[in-house]
């Protein structure tokens, strides 16, 4: 793909301070990103810790509005999507069950909470008229469900079968009105075990399914040669996919037909460091690229921003944070008016792996000051 490092408008940018989300211990190497989704007067966030399955309300001033409520024991956090009436969350019960839960924008319960299927790494999106989710199935060879959900149950679902592994591969569903679109990590060339992952085969392979979840490309088709933690933002017209090729960021605009629209960028500074995580987010007039930069000494949580063409708005790095550090994440959702809720992990001062967040903003910068003339 050809970059696309252009000098562009310089941004305005705004970081809040970093925040604690939880004094309880993040899962090193687990599988325990927060989700979020903006509810209109704040984000509601929903996480899981060793102490439990928690939810709270979080501000544009990135800290948290309110004591945290607790859900359940046991359980990881898959995602959240909200209708305008409801949230739906989706998390993975232990051993392998996908339950979903139907709660008002103050987490009051609607109904009790339902077990969708047998399977491990969910998330949800609301495509502007039903809720869309997928998981993945725990059977060998595994496979990736895609499901509409009413009420909290499964009214249809479509099963996508991809290569066999001994534990799931990162997969992002975009979803619009009219067309969705999976992509996911696909192992090849070798099969993985617990102790050869295979690590230099994996490639992103991707299918198109229409709002029937009928399968527009029975055989799919490679998106990227190479890559790694994809993520796809929609503009409600065409796809953004964010992704790593191992030592970049990238993102590439999507058409719902499956053509991909210009070039594609690189969508990260000029760093000597390994990109291995990256997410993408839109917020209704822009989207933010996050990832994390494995340099040392520099290494950090930066973030990108791309107009509604998937062009860089700035070739300069938002720094969300900057530390010599081990980190894990990032992951962001969209808030109003192009700010955006970041969560990330790493260790504290006292080696305690914890996880933060912080609301990053971004605009055009302000024009300079006209000097009035001397009298």
């Amino acid at each position: 793909m050809v970059s696309l490092l252009f000098t562009v408008s310089v941004l305005a940018q705004r970081v809040t301070p970093e925040r604690l989300l939880s004094n309880s211990v993040s899962v090193e190497g687990g599988r325990t990103d927060p989700a979020a989704v903006w509810t209109g007067q704040s984000f509601a966030v929903f996480w899981g810790d060793d102490a439990g399955l928690f939810a709270a309300a979080v501000g544009l001033d990135g800290q948290l509005h309110g004591p945290a409520l607790r859900l359940a024991e046991n359980e990881l956090v898959g995602g959240v999507a909200f209708d305008g009436q409801e949230l739906l969350l989706l998390t993975t019960a232990f051993p392998g069950r996908i339950v979903a839960r139907r709660l008002t924008k103050s987490f009051a319960r609607i109904g009790d909470p339902t077990v969708l299927a047998e399977g491990d790494s969910c998330n949800v999106k609301w495509n502007g008229i039903e809720f869309i989710a997928w998981w993945i199935t725990e059977t060998n060879p595994s496979a990736i469900v895609v499901a509409r959900i009413h009420d909290g149950a499964v009214a249809a679902s479509r099963v996508i079968t991809s290569t066999p592994r001994p534990w799931p591969g990162r997969v992002s569903l975009g979803a619009t009105a009219t067309d969705l679109l999976l992509v996911w990590e696909d192992y090849y060339g070798c099969e993985p075990t617990v102790f050869f992952p295979c690590v230099s085969n994996v490639r992103l392979r991707a299918t198109r399914l229409d709002p029937q979840l009928e399968i527009l490309d029975p055989a799919g088709f490679e998106f990227s040669p190479e890559g790694y933690s994809p993520s796809i933002a929609t503009n409600g017209r065409d796809f953004l996919v964010a992704w790593s090729d191992g030592l970049a960021m990238r993102a590439q605009r999507v058409h719902v037909s499956g053509a991909v629209l210009g070039d594609g960028a690189k969508v990260d500074p000029v760093v000597s460091g390994t990109i291995i995580t990256a997410s993408a987010a839109w917020d209704g007039n822009h989207f933010l690229v996050v990832a994390k930069d494995s340099a040392y000494p520099t290494s950090g949580i930066f973030g990108m921003a791309l107009n509604a063409s998937g062009d860089l708005l700035s070739t300069q790095a938002i720094p969300i944070h900057v530390q010599a550090t081990f980190f894990e994440g990032p992951v962001t959702f969209p808030g109003p008016q192009s700010q955006f809720l970041v969560f990330y992990r790493r260790y504290n001062e006292q080696q305690e792996f914890r996880t933060f967040m912080r609301v990053v903003e971004f605009g055009p910068a302000a024009p300079p000051r006209r000097r009035s003339a001397a009298h």
